[in-house]
């Protein structure tokens, strides 16, 4: 049985200065195990050099009558298929694609270690704000934390300070 405890020990957190928010979001499969303190982007992926990639969304058109030179899709159970037409059909609703890019940026900190399947996304459990150690968080091995990185996170409500 214990009589008495030690209350004069203090544990320090290395990586938390002030906790904030904690949320769950899906980390992109096939990345290993991703450690506490690791910065995810805004797709779930240990941060690091950052590839653009392709977003292709719909848009209602607001054409009035056809365009011969564009492409126009109609929508069934959020299926979108091109429509052989050659003028606009009464009571048909059509649609555009829109192409844009994306860069990830970062947006989480990893609350614990996480083991991502090489198959599916799994869940993690990230900060989505608070105040964190830099020297403790963690990128990809041939990434070196930016100021824009810290730009990203200051923006969705992470902040990093030097260790005091």
């Amino acid at each position: 049985m214990l009589m008495s405890k030690d209350h004069t020990s203090v544990v320090y957190d290395n990586l938390v200065i002030e906790a904030g928010t904690v949320g769950s979001i899906q980390l992109q499969k096939g990345q290993g195990t991703l450690k506490r303190g690791a910065v995810l982007d805004s797709n779930g992926k240990l941060l690091g050099a950052r590839t653009p990639s392709l977003v292709e969304t719909f848009v209602e058109t607001k054409d009035e009558t056809y365009d011969p030179s564009k492409t126009y899709f109609t929508k069934s159970n959020s299926t979108y298929t091109v429509a052989s037409i050659s003028e606009f059909a009464d009571g048909t609703t059509y649609y555009e694609r829109v192409s844009s890019t994306s860069i990830p940026t970062a947006a989480y900190i990893l609350c614990d270690d996480t083991e991502t399947e090489d198959n599916t996304t799994v869940t993690g459990i990230v900060y989505k704000s608070g105040t964190f150690v830099k020297n403790s968080i963690i990128v990809a091995s041939n990434y070196e934390l930016t100021d824009q990185d810290i730009n990203d996170l200051r923006k969705v409500g992470i902040f990093v300070e030097d260790a005091q």
